[in-house]
Formats: C-alpha cells, sequence, structure tokens
C-alpha cells in the first residue's frame, strides 16, 4: 500500500467514466448525467492517517463514498490504466495536479511535455509521480464500481498484478475481467516506521455468464 493514495474526482477532461446506464437509463433519473455520479475512491489507511480515514485500522480501504472500511476487496478488474499526481507543497496538502490517464493533466496540460514530469534530483524535490488506476466493481457490494490509485510502494504490486493478467490473457484468451482478484493489504517497516502495501491474488476465472455481465460493465466505462 501507499502512503498516500486519496484521489478526488474533478470536473475536467482527467475524469474517470462511470458508466451512462447507471443514471440515464433508469427511470426517474432521465435528467442526470455521468458527471452528476460519484465514483467510490478506495484508498489505504496508514497508521499515520488523520479525520474520517484516520478512525478506521491501519491496512483497510477506506471509502471515500460512504466514509466506511473494509479489511478485503473482493474484485473484478474492468481496467487498469497509468496515471500521474503532482502532490502540493506540504504533506498534508491536496493534489495540485492530477492525469487519470497519464497523458493529460487536470491543471498543467500534457503530461508529456509539463516540466513537473522529470526524474528528481533529490528525495526532497517536487515532481510529478508515477503509479496506476485500478477500476474495478466489488464483488460483495453489487458489482459497486471503485477506483483505486496506486502510488510509491503500490506501482510494484500492480505491475505485478498486470503482468499476472497478461500472462493468463495469452495463455487463454481471457480478459482482465474474466478474473475473480483479491484485494488485501500487508504490513511493511523501513526506517520512517510501519506502513501498509497493496497485496493482491487472482482467485480463479470466472463462469462464462459472469465474464459476459462483466464485460458489460468494462463496454460501459469506455472499452472496447
Amino acid at each position: 500500500m501507499t502512503t498516500k493514495e486519496v484521489v478526488k474526482k474533478q470536473e475536467s477532461t482527467t475524469e474517470v467514466a462511470i458508466p451512462t446506464r447507471y443514471s440515464s437509463q433508469i427511470e426517474g433519473l432521465e435528467g442526470m448525467s455521468q458527471g452528476d455520479l460519484a465514483l467510490a475512491s478506495y484508498s489505504i489507511v496508514q497508521p499515520t492517517s488523520k479525520g474520517e480515514k484516520g478512525k478506521c485500522p491501519a491496512g483497510w480501504f477506506y471509502n471515500s463514498l460512504t466514509g466506511s472500511g473494509i479489511d478485503v476487496v473482493q474484485a473484478v478488474i474492468l481496467r487498469i490504466s497509468p496515471c500521474r499526481t503532482l502532490w502540493g507543497e506540504t504533506r498534508n496538502s491536496p493534489p495540485e495536479c492530477k492525469s487519470y490517464d497519464g497523458v493529460q493533466g487536470s491543471v498543467y496540460g500534457a503530461c508529456k511535455v509539463c516540466s513537473w514530469n522529470r526524474w528528481p534530483k533529490d528525495k526532497t524535490e517536487r515532481t510529478c509521480k508515477a503509479g496506476y488506476l485500478i477500476l474495478g466493481a466489488n464483488k460483495d457490494d453489487g458489482d459497486s464500481l471503485f477506483m483505486l490509485i496506486g502510488m510509491g510502494t503500490s506501482v510494484s504490486p500492480i505491475k505485478s498484478l498486470y503482468t499476472q493478467l497478461v500472462g493468463l490473457g495469452r495463455n487463454t484468451g481471457a480478459p482482465a475481467f474474466a478474473h475473480h482478484v483479491k484485494l488485501e493489504t500487508v504490513q511493511r517497516e523501513n526506517e520512517l516506521g510501519k506502513f501498509f502495501v497493496l497485496n493482491t491474488q487472482i482467485i480463479g476465472q470466472l463462469p462464462p455468464a459472469a465474464v459476459a455481465h462483466y464485460r458489460e460493465m468494462y463496454i460501459a466505462i469506455g472499452g472496447s
């Protein structure tokens, strides 16, 4: 897990798409649009977490939408994509600029030519940090959509999950959303103290009917 994984939805071109069918095709909600929907952001609760998030046990996932926490997420991964975050100048500052696709930032524009997108001279220099965004469905919560941003120590576990899903896809032809994936945390310790790191485990392949269901969700969030 990371020491900081809080991401808030912005009204910009960097928004994460939410299926239109979750609103416009429901009777009585026809006047609403995707921009009116709130997407749950899961972040790892650290021993140093404050506020409402800090009320949850360390090592759990905090749900920004409900204000509650869960210890394990039984998930289906709909999409993994690169992302970037430029944190504020102080430790507790919110992100100054975010990109949910690693291409276009919410404030400073194209990531490729942004002056903040550079290798830091040392650990204290403020630069844009690369990571990964997971969009998934929580099987234990009625397949509710969530996003989880992996930065820092969570990058490696997500890369490992991605590599496993690629291998399974090549061997079986199965898409990423054909698998049940367990998301949890493990505790680590370094010179700065104890912290929690994301841990992923592929439980198994889903039956065809379930795969068809999650394919619809995948297409609804912009998949081909």
